[in-house]
């Protein structure tokens, strides 16, 4: 059985891989078919605050 803290762990390692997916490797329709990553790259219009150097 796995306790609560294991849950918790399984549950945060999730989240985190969903993330990295959704930010690095899943294109999105609405930033003309880029990755937010690629997206936050290219646009002018993003602040320079949120751009990855």
């Amino acid at each position: 059985m796995i306790g609560v803290t294991g849950l918790v762990a399984e549950a945060s390692i999730a989240l985190a891989e969903h993330q990295q997916f959704h930010n690095h490797v899943r294109p999105h329709q609405a930033l003309d078919w880029k990755t937010p990553d690629e997206y936050l790259q290219t646009t002018k219009d993003c602040p320079s605050k949120f751009r990855i150097p």
